[in-house]
């Protein structure tokens, strides 16, 4: 049987600390600061994860895989200075131990998200913090199995609802070119565990 984790029926989150690239294509170039105009935006994203999990089943703890890191990539319009949307794809890698401690299989777990940003500009638009909120779907797939796991059987694949919280800060250094900070919680109903 599948597992999953605590009492609300989440059986993983992650938190996601992201430090932001973001590019927002303008026809625009001048001073640099947000505009009310509506633009679209391509963002790629570095950053460390934690998992609040910490067993895939009764013995098989779940620990962070790549040493820690994530990468991601978001496609959004700006409607105006305080509302955006976004799709967003971010990668991570975890790793399930056998009772023995050693590496048993590794996952790879990419969540998909539609995301609300509500923003507000700050310092005449240079700097922006916001809000964001969203959902979509969990792609956890197997992409190695090692000797520690022996016969066990384990889930290869899992697709689950996932749903995200957070947020950010912007600091225009150029009229279309941004750097940031974000960090998003990830409430993700999925099978990283063992049969």
């Amino acid at each position: 049987s599948r597992q999953r984790n605590d009492s609300t029926g989440l059986a993983r989150r992650l938190f996601l600390v992201i430090g932001i690239l973001g590019t927002a294509v303008s026809p625009i170039i001048g001073h640099a600061a947000d505009t009310d105009q509506t633009r679209f935006y391509a963002s790629v994203r570095l950053g460390v994860m934690a998992k609040s999990q910490t067993d895939a089943a009764p013995g098989y703890p779940v620990t962070l895989g790549g040493g820690e890191y994530a990468v991601g990539l978001s496609l959004g319009m700006n409607f105006n200075k305080y509302v955006g949307m976004e799709l967003s794809l971010d990668r991570s890698e975890l790793y399930v131990n056998a009772p023995s401690g050693e590496k048993a299989a590794e996952y790879s777990v990419s969540p998909f998200l539609a995301l609300v940003r509500l923003r507000y500009p700050l310092w005449g638009d240079r700097l922006t913090p916001y809000l964001l909120g969203g959902g979509g779907a969990g792609f956890v797939q197997l992409d190695d199995k090692f000797p520690a796991i022996g016969t066990t059987p384990v889930n290869t694949n899992d697709v689950s609802p996932v749903a995200a919280a957070g947020g950010g800060v912007e600091y225009f250094i150029a009229n279309n070119l941004t750097l940031g900070l974000e960090a998003k919680y990830l409430f993700q109903q999925a099978s990283l565990g063992v049969n």
